[in-house]
């Protein structure tokens, strides 16, 4: 049996990022994953729009390609270019009930990163009060993160330098020329407002046709995903790639098991010196959990950033943005209450886009007709949707319960009564100073997650100094009682600040790797 040094399980944004790390030490990896990737179909699809400018594209093509995303009522239901082989059968292959959260686990090649936002944000060292580690231990991995993503040399002074960016739709460039007239008047409100920074490479910039398509599913690949990292590790002599197997647990003797399952539910070990879980939250929780060899029914509680979003209605109208040539991310980010961490929170704005059409167009039905022309002349110029993000603290959690004897990890909703009067309070603050803002949120749209919603989630491990039961792990991502096994996802953020996770998630898994010669 081929041993190695390191056993890496998942080919999301931690297992990519440290893996790489490893590689660097000339540590032999092995990458365990499911590795589920594209239907033909729509990859078929893709690869004909991806060959033709943008002006011959058929229009008959891209509504096959995004027809399930568009018919959606939900605007934050996750497709990948009309796919959802990202979440497909996955809860029934690992095992795990979900019943009562929005966050769903992925068995797919590049994992979350296939559906992100693509939107960057580093934690700061009002953020990491109540973590065991500060910026100063993640410094240099953001760096070393945004290398990765393409934005070399833009990590300075604790903050990501904003460089060339992609341009903003004609609502935003109105919005911020309002905002900008009021800034002070502004920070004296502790509202904060800047320019989001994007997973879009410096090279590819220029590169961007401006389609609208970009939370549906680029066909340019534009966009940052693990994958691209995981193409280039392949390359490497020291890296190999197993997919089709779903990790069940592990075992630590002189060196670590790994018990994997294949497609046929076949069993395969592979043995390693040292094993990093990356697998996504869900899966790594339930891993873990199975790997603790005891009778009693273990049960951790999980973190989460509470999602929520809403509609806002600008003072200005624009006409014809239906019709405008632009992209799809967040164009704005805006953060409340900026110097209390636990108080923050984070929005991000989007301009129009195709879904908010045909989100009217599902909801009218067969009156859409007799509005199109009202909601295109004198509505759609001036909605925006925001999507927001609160302190963990604040937020709901979870509970999980591992059945051994069934091997079923069930997960239940904790709702916390003070996360609806925190978002209340947040629309409360924008609704009173909506003459400075330059619109008005609509509250009665306003919609609040399930546990998970905006996967900014995790905390089932959370880092300690010195952890002392199970549900623990050490400031390396080990578990409570092993010390060959290192946690690398969200499963061991102590909390969850307001703001993006992924960035955070990466660095902190280039900084575990890094130490791999280190810890003892």
């Amino acid at each position: 049996m081929k041993k190695f040094d390191a056993i890496v399980v998942g080919s999301g944004p931690s297992g990519t990022m440290c893996s790489s790390q490893l590689l660097k030490k000339n540590i032999k990896v092995l990458m365990i994953d499911y590795g589920l990737t594209i239907e033909e179909k729509y990859l078929n699809l893709i690869n004909e729009l991806k060959n033709l400018d943008k002006k011959q594209w058929n229009y008959n093509v891209r509504k096959k390609l995004f027809n399930n995303q568009n018919n959606s009522k939900d605007l934050t239901k996750k497709f990948n270019f009309g796919s959802d082989y990202i979440f497909k059968d996955s809860t029934t292959k690992l095992g795990i009930l979900p019943s009562e959260i929005d966050y769903k686990p992925t068995l797919s090649e590049g994992g979350l990163s296939n559906i992100w936002g693509g939107t960057l944000y580093n934690y700061n060292d009002e953020d990491l009060l109540d973590w065991p580690i500060k910026h100063d231990h993640l410094e240099k991995y953001y760096e070393i993160a945004l290398n990765y993503i393409g934005l070399n040399n833009s990590y300075k002074n604790k903050k990501i330098i904003k460089r060339e960016n992609l341009s903003s739709s004609s609502q935003i460039k109105s919005l911020i020329n309002f905002l900008n007239k009021n800034k002070d008047k502004l920070v004296n409100k502790n509202i904060l407002f800047e320019d989001p920074i994007l997973a879009v490479s410096d090279n590819n910039i220029s590169k961007c046709i401006y389609c609208g398509s970009c939370l549906l599913g680029c066909v340019h690949s534009l966009i940052y995903t693990s994958k691209k990292t995981l193409k280039e590790l392949q390359n490497h002599l020291n890296f190999s790639y197993q997919k089709g197997f779903i990790v069940k647990k592990f075992k630590e003797k002189k060196e670590i098991e790994v018990i994997c399952e294949d497609k046929n539910k076949n069993q395969k070990i592979f043995k390693c010196k040292k094993l990093f879980l990356g697998s996504g939250f869900l899966s790594t929780t339930k891993i873990v959990m199975n790997s603790y060899e005891t009778k009693e029914r273990l049960s951790l509680k999980g973190t989460d950033s509470q999602h929520f979003i809403f509609p806002v209605l600008l003072k200005k109208n624009l006409l014809n943005v239906e019709q405008e040539n632009l992209h799809t991310l967040s164009q704005l980010f805006m953060i409340l209450n900026k110097t209390n961490y636990k108080e923050k929170s984070f929005l991000q704005f989007y301009s129009y886009n195709d879904q908010i059409l045909n989100f009217f167009k599902n909801k009218l039905g067969i009156f859409y007709n007799f509005f199109d022309f009202l909601l295109k002349k004198f509505l759609l110029g001036r909605i925006l949707i925001v999507q927001g993000f609160i302190h963990s603290d604040y937020s709901s959690e979870a509970v999980f319960v591992f059945d051994k004897d069934k091997n079923i990890l069930e997960v239940k909703a904790i709702s916390k009564k003070n996360k609806i009067e925190k978002i209340k309070n947040i629309i409360n603050l924008l609704s009173n100073n909506s003459k400075l803002l330059g619109f008005y949120p609509l509250k009665f749209f306003l919609k609040i997650g399930k546990y998970g919603k905006g996967y900014h989630s995790g905390g089932t491990f959370p880092m300690k100094n010195n952890p002392i039961k199970i549900g623990e792990t050490d400031i390396f991502g080990r578990p409570y009682k092993f010390n060959n096994v290192h946690i690398v996802d969200s499963s061991i953020f102590p909390s969850i600040p307001a703001g993006p996770i992924t960035l955070t998630v990466m660095a902190n898994s280039l900084r575990i790797a890094d130490n791999f010669d280190k810890i003892r």
